[in-house]
């Protein structure tokens, strides 16, 4: 089982110009959840300079959707 920190890291990703994005998956039982046309669904939220900032932002929109 993942820990609080590891599942907010998997949302938290380094992009290609060295900031980090902050992708907000639609999960369930630990998967990812498919869209009616098979994708999975993810979107990029937003992009922060240190990941610091990005897991904070994560850990935000965690606790608004009753997840933390």
């Amino acid at each position: 089982m993942l820990s609080f920190i590891e599942y907010l890291e998997e949302d938290v990703r380094k992009m290609p110009d060295g900031t980090y994005g902050v992708y907000a998956d639609m999960k369930k039982d630990g998967k990812r959840v498919l869209t009616p046309t098979g994708k999975h669904r993810k979107e990029l939220k937003k992009t922060y300079k240190n990941k610091k900032d990005a897991n904070d932002y994560m850990a935000a929109i965690m606790i608004a959707k009753g997840g933390g």
